[in-house]
């Protein structure tokens, strides 16, 4: 239900850092697998979850779902993004951290992929300018032997590249 409602929400960019939070304490009525309810949201699509409660076996599902999306590429110690607490006070002092490491990693995975959009344009502008020079010394370089191929290269009283000074 969570990756529907990302999908029908049409305000954002396309490339978006999506985020599913998942509240509970630790009951499943699902009946389903870890691995069946991981396919419920995309790769790309991060899964945040809250456990609430002292039910080990919750908490460990809970636990298993919990998926970085596009801050994949990090360290799972940077990207945890999970956090439990033993009742709903406990929850509110730890808000500001759960909302700092959400917002660190989307930062960062939004940031790698601007800046591949940003590097190769900057690294042509760098690399244009070489281009041309070797290019047009080139093209110069061919158009003078191209109008000497029929004169002799003593006639020209010029020193070429191969001759003896």
């Amino acid at each position: 239900a969570c990756q529907t409602m990302l999908d029908g929400y049409a305000q954002v960019a396309e490339n978006s850092f999506d985020v599913c939070v998942l509240l509970t304490d630790g009951e499943d009525r699902s009946y389903k697998t870890d691995a069946d309810l991981k396919k419920m949201v995309r790769p790309e699509t991060a899964v945040f979850g809250i456990f609430v409660g002292s039910d080990p076996l919750g908490q460990s599902k809970l636990r298993n779902l919990v998926g970085c999306g596009r801050a994949g590429h990090q360290d799972k110690q940077d990207c945890d993004f999970f956090a439990s607490a033993a009742d709903f006070d406990a929850l509110l002092d730890t808000t500001h951290e759960i909302a700092q490491d959400v917002t660190r990693s989307s930062d960062v995975a939004l940031c790698a992929e601007r800046t591949a959009i940003i590097e190769f344009p900057v690294l042509l502008c760098m690399i244009l300018p070489y281009i041309l020079w070797y290019l047009s010394c080139f093209t110069v370089t061919i158009a003078k032997r191209q109008m000497n191929k029929g004169r002799s290269y003593k006639q020209l009283h010029q020193l070429m590249l191969d001759d003896q000074a």
